[in-house]
């Protein structure tokens, strides 16, 4: 078994697990279940990067995107996802609160290189007020664009 099959595997499990979790209202074990497949898949996309045309790295990309998502959306009002206007177009992030209180902080901006995602970069930030955000042509957006390019 390769090394991206394997962690591809794991994440599915987990986002099984996930789903089962919040079926029965276990919110806190589906959050954490997503946000760990969000990183397997992720995990699993980078042994892909071999090929760059492989369709099955935009698959996983967008399968870790979606399981952080719904993490995210358990996580409650303190993680907001956000569209951040730029030349005609959004870039997708994520505020990250450090409390629910509506009391100003300063606040972190800031995004990763190019072969990191949206989704990894809240472990950089966790003790701030933080915006996160995906740059121009970063991973998914970078992904879906060379895919294009690769296919016509």
């Amino acid at each position: 078994m390769t090394s991206r099959v394997g962690w591809d595997k794991r994440a599915r499990r987990l986002l099984s697990r996930a789903d089962a979790n919040l079926s029965v209202g276990h919110l806190e074990s589906a959050r954490e279940c997503y946000l760990r497949a969000s990183t397997y898949f992720r995990t699993a996309e980078f042994y892909l990067h071999g090929n760059p045309g492989d369709p099955r790295i935009l698959s996983e990309s967008r399968a870790s995107q979606k399981a952080y998502a719904e993490g995210a959306r358990l996580t409650g009002p303190t993680w907001e996802p956000v569209q951040i206007p730029y030349e005609g177009t959004t870039l997708p992030g994520y505020f990250y609160k450090a409390d629910n209180s509506g009391k100003s902080r300063p606040t972190l901006i800031f995004h990763g290189g190019l072969d990191s995602s949206l989704e990894e970069l809240f472990y950089f930030g966790a003790a701030y007020s933080t915006k996160a955000h995906q740059r121009r042509r970063q991973n998914l957006q970078a992904r879906r664009f060379l895919l294009v390019c690769l296919l016509r």
